[in-house]
């Protein structure tokens, strides 16, 4: 027997032995070369379905070139940030397309527990999609993705900022117009939550039933705002001004529709924060 022969059939027996195994190794995957982007990201995607989003996040972080700028791969990543925000992205969906209440009392309630780090992985998972692509140019899944983030972010800083107790109701004394009570750099951040998500429930709008009745609430608390507090159509938290810092503050103080209710007796037009 030649030596070709005797290594054709060597080959051959290794495989019927892997193949027999009750673990199912799979010969090709263990010789295959692991250390390419696309290997990285499909482990990356398998660390994200796991629910371990750091590790997926370091799997990202080892691609090179242009890879990690593909639009599957930023998508990827932007879900990771999500993850560590404490998104579960289908339960929200469910959740908010049954609202009846206040949008911002839902949030906090949702997230309760919520950590300023949180709100921090969701900022990072909105600048993330900001980069994809001009907002008439993302898809209605990004656009859900945005609108999910925006409001995840707000729920988290709520439940710091104005659940100390995480029992879901805003505190007794708290007070958004108050700095000591709500800093201005978080103040911000809700504001651009709000925007953000306004945009991508606009973009939607024909293409998925899902919040329609509350950008149009958010759209008429927007326009009630005295003009020089109207924020709406800021998306960048950079650019707000300080009377429109106060409008974001005024949303949530208010307590008929949209805001927490909490020391405020009146809607936006006679409880505007001064």
């Amino acid at each position: 027997m030649n030596i070709r022969r005797r290594i054709t059939r060597g080959l051959l027996s290794l495989l019927i032995v892997f193949g027999n195994l009750s673990c199912s190794v799979n010969i090709l995957e263990t010789f295959a070369d692991k250390n390419t982007n696309e290997a990285y990201y499909v482990d990356a995607l398998k660390l994200l379905n796991d629910g371990n989003y750091n590790a997926a996040l370091a799997k990202i972080d080892l691609m090179t070139g242009s890879y990690p700028a593909l639009r599957k791969v930023l998508l990827l990543k932007a879900d990771a940030y999500g993850g560590l925000c404490g998104i579960n992205f289908l339960s929200f969906v469910e959740a908010f397309g049954s609202l009846s209440g206040n949008l911002m009392t839902f949030l906090m309630q949702t997230y309760r527990t919520g950590t300023l780090t949180n709100a921090d992985a969701c900022e990072e998972a909105e600048d993330i999609l900001e980069s994809i692509a001009a907002s008439s140019d993302r898809t209605a899944d990004e656009h859900v993705r945005m609108m999910v983030i925006g409001f995840a972010k707000i729920g988290n800083i709520l439940g710091h900022f104005a659940d100390s107790d995480d029992d879901g109701t805003a505190d007794g004394a708290f007070d958004s117009c108050q700095a000591g009570d709500f800093t201005e750099a978080y103040t911000r951040q809700v504001g651009t939550g709000l925007t953000l998500a306004m945009d991508a429930l606009t973009q939607l709008a024909g293409q998925v039933d899902l919040g329609s009745g509350t950008l149009t609430t958010l759209q008429t608390l927007c326009g009630s705002l005295p003009a020089n507090y109207q924020f709406c159509t800021i998306t960048d938290p950079a650019t707000f001004d300080a009377d429109e810092v106060k409008g974001i503050r005024t949303l949530i103080k208010e307590d008929s529709v949209i805001g927490l209710g909490a020391d405020c007796d009146g809607d936006v037009t006679t409880c505007n924060c001064p």
